[in-house]
């Protein structure tokens, strides 16, 4: 089908924006030196929701030169530097004063108050830049958003997603795709586990977790141990007994550290018996077993068995354990046993009512 018709009348674009760069000169007035300079951009506007008024559109709108804009943009860096050193793709280091700094596609990505700038690449990215102040040295990342981290470091290496950084004797740590997303370096020690950050301090453990664009303090160096990171919810350990905390919220405990074994689906042991710990439903440990069947749990008691129903208003139904046989059906179904009986579970989960209907 070459055309579509449509009979409404509004229109709504998005744009989205890239950049190209192209080959700059160096050029000098009167002992200093500026740079002379030219990028791409490309507009390519995508619809978001197409309402014409009786137009035929082609069916391929998405790339038809109608919806691209390409301008060449030319830029003029005055000439105010000491030395420009052109380090290709628009972007120039210049000096100034005996101070250094970084200049992409005529934005200043990294100030002109640095000792040293020298560039390196993380995974064949070269877009990478330590900088060196005083002594102390900082990472930035001229890609994108420029984004740099504080010039407080002795020194760092880089270990796959994470730069971990020194200070003193002390670690920290930033995230490489933005390295102004950083952990203090104030912790004897470090270790990297997945989205997880496990920081020592005087022999206590804490954690940071990485939430889009900022790292979060999860969990204060108070622990033995700290176990996983599981549905958004870190378990740590002390003396013997565990509890979980919330990732992405700064020390925000969800079930306190006073159990013999914890999960991040809120299932709590005590005494080797089993409870339920969620925001909305605590049930002390009197169960000899409980099992996960998402989003529900089958309870275990004497030998016989029942159900903790979730519905989607956050509500809880308890069916007492009673029966000697549950079977999931269906994510609303079960199938339950009692004696030589049989019987029907049907769950409404937006009401929170159930139904046992005998088979």
């Amino acid at each position: 089908m070459k055309n579509i018709t449509a009979f409404l009348t509004a229109v709504i674009i998005l744009t989205i924006s890239t950049v190209s760069a192209s080959a700059g000169t160096i050029y000098e007035q009167d002992g200093k030196y500026g740079y002379n300079g030219s990028y791409t951009t490309t507009e390519k506007k995508k619809l978001k929701t197409l309402f014409f008024n009786c137009l035929l559109v082609p069916d391929n709108f998405m790339t038809h030169p109608k919806f691209y804009k390409t301008k060449t943009v030319k830029y003029k860096i005055p000439a105010i530097y000491d030395k420009i050193t052109d380090l290709n793709n628009n972007k120039i280091l210049v000096e100034k004063d005996g101070k250094k700094g970084l200049i992409y596609n005529e934005n200043t990505v990294i100030p002109v108050e640095y000792d040293n700038i020298t560039s390196f690449c993380i995974n064949n990215d070269c877009n990478y830049h330590k900088t060196e102040k005083n002594n102390k040295y900082g990472i930035c990342c001229s890609s994108g958003n420029s984004a740099c981290s504080p010039d407080v470091y002795d020194d760092f290496k880089i270990q796959d997603q994470w730069i971990l950084t020194t200070n003193n004797s002390k670690f920290g740590a930033c995230l490489t795709k933005n390295p102004k997303l950083c952990v203090p370096a104030l912790y004897d020690d470090i270790e990297f586990r997945d989205d997880l950050i496990i920081t020592t301090k005087d022999s206590k453990k804490g954690a940071y977790s990485v939430y889009y664009d900022r790292i979060v303090h999860s969990v204060y160096e108070d622990f033995d141990k700290i176990l996983s990171l599981e549905n958004n919810v870190i378990t740590a350990e002390k003396n013997k007994k565990t509890g979980t905390y919330k990732a992405n919220e700064e020390n925000k405990i969800l079930i306190p550290v006073k159990y013999d074994f914890v999960n991040s689906y809120g299932i709590i042991k005590e005494n080797n018996l089993y409870g339920i710990y969620l925001k909305n439903i605590k049930i002390n440990p009197i169960y000899d077993d409980i099992i996960r069947n998402h989003p529900d749990y089958i309870i275990k008691k004497d030998g016989k068995y029942g159900l903790i129903l979730n519905s989607y208003i956050s509500k809880y139904e308890i069916i007492e354990a009673e029966y000697d046989e549950i079977k999931p059906q269906d994510c609303d179904t079960y199938l339950l046993k009692k004696s030589d009986e049989y019987f029907i579970l049907k769950y409404d989960r937006n009401n929170s009512e159930y139904k046992i209907i005998k088979k």
